[in-house]
């Protein structure tokens, strides 16, 4: 990884955290197996923050990151 980390979110899951790098990027990680399970990008810029909103009586899994700079927030569904 040659980009920087601006930020490290547990997820809902057990061993699962978001990754916000400073391009943009948010990795969701599995710390257990040290495996990336999938990635996401924004472009708006870095990462400052990420949360996860689960609601388990509509089946929704989002997830909202927010921009540094710009103060752009973008809603990610899980479930897709």
């Amino acid at each position: 990884m040659t980009d920087e980390i601006e930020s490290v979110i547990q997820s809902p899951v057990v061993n699962n955290v978001a990754v916000g790098l400073k391009d943009g990027t948010i990795m969701m990680v599995n710390l257990l197996y040290d495996e990336v399970l999938f990635t996401f990008k924004q472009r708006e810029g870095s990462i400052l923050t990420t949360s996860f909103l689960t609601d388990t009586t509509l089946g929704l899994s989002l997830m909202a990151s927010a921009c540094k700079y710009s103060g752009t927030i973008v809603l990610w569904d899980l479930n897709a």
